[in-house]
């Protein structure tokens, strides 16, 4: 079953960048975290063979291999599924983001507060609610096993999808009479071609927070400035004013490179403009003051935890030139 191959596939780098994220946390090398990831790649013997089966199904074209080399090869595997799965029917987004959920359940629940996204995810997939319940008591569970016999419950489910599910999910649109009429996507902003900047790293965060301007002064706009492979031009959406500053930071954001968002304190303008970021298929690199400001759907994206002191500062100096340098192809 082709299907239960791509959610073996995705739940393995799920909790690929779990073992990612607590080596971070950890403080832990980059070789300390290659030792962890090809330890944990060699559980899961059954993966090397289903990674290949998937990028065929997702029509991937890509060199690399199982298990990944180093830390940014991993990025760059991620990335491409990544791409080629929202690029696809939207519902096989759903193995996607479910499975790369559960890649946080052999350590922990599911965060507070995501029951009812997780429970709406399940209702896509097509599991029935009572079961759907007993899922998400046992994924909200402070014990292991619960969790695992969760996430074993929605394995289950997938197998039995029968060889008409897995055609819905995996056939490429067609233009029979029974398809729907592709609509194109118009954004609300004047401004449909915008010629991009190969150099602009556009950063969107608070700007009243009374941590932001140090943040952005003396970290970020430094870290940016400072990226030694290549020169870089670093802007902020508060730092941007014109006729009419939203359509100033939808081209901004149409430009860039990369984006950078703190999300701390979940601050509504900075998820407006992620929201744009994401729409036109940016590279965002997250950051946040703690792991509560993530909402579950954000989860799956990269993200660096720093708090907001020398502690902090230094874990942000240490990723995100890390972070650049993988979206770039220049880590290394």
């Amino acid at each position: 079953m082709r299907l239960i191959q791509l959610y073996d596939t995705f739940l393995s780098l799920g909790r690929l960048a779990v073992v990612i994220e607590i080596g971070r946390l950890a403080k832990k090398t980059e070789e300390q975290v290659q030792a962890d990831l090809a330890k944990f790649c060699e559980m899961d013997d059954v993966v090397p063979q289903h990674y290949l089966d998937a990028k065929t199904l997702l029509g991937v074209d890509s060199n690399t291999s199982w298990p990944p080399g180093s830390v940014s090869e991993w990025f760059t595997i991620r990335q491409t599924l990544d791409r080629a799965v929202r690029s696809g029917d939207p519902r096989l987004e759903i193995f996607w983001r479910i499975a790369n959920a559960l890649g946080w359940t052999l350590w922990t629940s599911i965060p507070e507060g995501t029951e009812q996204l997780f429970r709406e995810q399940l209702a896509e997939l097509g599991v029935p609610a009572a079961e759907a319940n007993d899922i998400l008591i046992g994924l909200s569970s402070t014990e292991e096993h619960p969790r695992l016999e969760s996430g074993e419950q929605i394995r289950t489910f997938i197998r039995s999808l029968s060889v008409s599910d897995e055609f819905r999910f995996l056939s490429s649109p067609d233009n029979s009479p029974n398809q729907p009429i592709p609509v194109t996507i118009l954004p609300i902003f004047h401004r449909r071609t915008i010629v991009p900047q190969d150099d602009l790293v556009f950063v969107l965060m608070p700007f009243t927070e009374a941590w932001s301007q140090y943040i952005w002064k003396d970290e970020i706009q430094k870290i940016v400035g400072g990226y030694r492979r290549r020169k870089l031009h670093c802007q902020r959406a508060g730092d941007v004013f014109g006729h009419d500053v939203l359509i100033d930071i939808y081209e901004s954001i149409a430009r860039a490179r990369i984006i950078i968002a703190d999300i701390t304190n979940r601050n509504a303008n900075v998820f407006y403009e992620l929201g744009i970021a994401h729409t036109l298929g940016k590279d965002v690199i997250l950051l946040s003051q703690g792991a509560h400001h993530i909402p579950f759907d954000l989860l799956r994206f990269r993200h660096c935890i720093y708090s907001n002191d020398g502690p902090g500062y230094k874990i942000l100096r240490e990723y995100l030139p890390s972070a650049i340098g993988s979206i770039l192809g220049e880590s290394g």
